[in-house]
């Protein structure tokens, strides 16, 4: 078994290596969906299970008009596709949608477009170094979310640690099947045992607490079936359940997907997410929204590998 990869452009490589040689490959980060494998656990949360609640919870509070910006890459586009989705039929509107190519650190005239386009809501799908100069961008022309609230979904606790300046990202939202700050008692004894061990000022983050849930469930399967083999390992996962520090997950058999929660987060002073929103209950995946076929989908995501010369994000090419 192997578990890893954060960047959908890196499942998607390795996707044909795991199903050519039929072995187990465990997904923890969230994604955009629209994928299916025999050989893939998805413990990470669909489009459904992060994009939808977080886009209609902002439609609900914050605003009408958004601002997309993202990487351009196969997370990023697929997420926008279905965001102008939802927004059409809850009648938002998208006022400016911007792509930059990763670690790209030139964000100034994005910034200049959003002061001009005056959205309610920026959404944020950036990845890496870009969102540390986008949010100084930002700062710099004095757009701050308590001015127009930002909807992170790739900006995790271990990352706004990392940002030049807290002041630039305080007071934004993000959505997420779990936060260090969740006040469950299995969360908080985690945390306590995880800083005991690496250092008291580490963060912990979904990805990780997805990658830990995916290997007990892993476990379990073994356990069960008395066997390390991929093939009795895998047909023994698909009636798997874990009680992990953000709540029950759920493992659905009809798609190797979780059930999984949804909080939805505003950044504190403290770099932690204050929980202004949550399911109450898990939320059952659904890797293909039902307004395309899974054939549509799947024809939708391969136009973007080869625009982008055989790849799942773009190297280079300016959209």
């Amino acid at each position: 078994m192997v578990i890893g990869c954060f960047a959908s452009a890196c499942r998607k490589a390795v996707k044909p290596i795991f199903e050519k040689y039929n072995n187990l490959f465990i997904y923890p980060a969230q994604y955009e969906g629209l994928e299916s494998s025999k050989n893939i656990f998805y413990v990470g949360s669909t489009a459904n299970q992060q994009i939808v609640p977080g886009l209609k919870w902002a439609f609900d509070n914050l605003g009408k008009k958004f601002y997309i910006v993202g990487t351009d890459s196969i997370y990023q586009r697929a997420t926008s596709f279905i965001i102008r989705n939802i927004l059409v039929s809850l009648g938002g509107s998208i006022v400016g949608e911007e792509y930059i190519i990763t670690g790209d650190k030139n964000t100034d005239i994005i910034a200049e477009k959003v002061l001009a386009t005056k959205p309610d809501v920026i959404i944020n799908t950036l990845v890496g170094d870009s969102n540390n100069a986008f949010f100084n961008s930002l700062f710099k022309f004095k757009i701050v979310p308590n001015n127009i609230p930002v909807l992170m979904f790739k900006v995790l606790e271990s990352e706004v640690a990392k940002l030049d300046n807290i002041e630039a990202v305080v007071g934004a939202y993000t959505a997420a099947n779990y936060f260090q700050s969740l006040i469950l008692p299995e969360n908080i004894e985690f945390v306590k045992k995880y800083q005991a061990k690496y250092g008291k000022n580490e963060t912990v983050t979904d990805p990780m607490i997805s990658a830990y849930s995916g290997i007990y469930l892993w476990a379990q399967a073994v356990t069960q079936g008395n066997s390390f083999e991929p093939e009795t390992v895998i047909k023994n996962l698909t009636n798997q359940s874990f009680a992990s520090p953000s709540g029950m997950f759920y493992v659905d058999s009809n798609n190797n997907h979780l059930w999984n929660n949804v909080y939805i987060g505003k950044l504190n002073k403290k770099g932690q997410f204050d929980i202004v929103w949550n399911s109450e209950r898990p939320i059952r995946p659904n890797p293909y929204p039902r307004y395309k076929s899974k054939l549509e989908w799947e024809s939708y995501i391969n136009s973007f590998y080869t625009k982008w010369d055989n790849n799942w994000t773009n190297m280079g090419k300016k959209q």
